[in-house]
């Protein structure tokens, strides 16, 4: 999720607090399946995918929301 106009606050996560009457965008991404029986390398490859899906999501939001990555 990105908003055009916002605060964002200077914490661990960087909560963005939409501001009234600005523009945003909302992107998912398809859904990563973790097996219950998933070890070592497994999760190790599908924690870096999950980081890869959500940076790649974070920054078509920005583009469409018009903020610089």
């Amino acid at each position: 999720m990105s908003v055009r106009r916002r605060v964002v606050l200077n914490t661990w996560d960087r909560l963005i607090i939409p501001l009234p009457f600005g523009h945003g965008a909302m992107i998912w991404g398809n859904p990563i399946a973790v097996p219950r029986d998933a070890e070592g390398a497994t999760l190790a490859a599908l924690k870096t995918q999950l980081e890869e899906e959500l940076n790649r999501v974070s920054a078509e939001a920005d583009a469409i929301a018009g903020q610089r990555s």
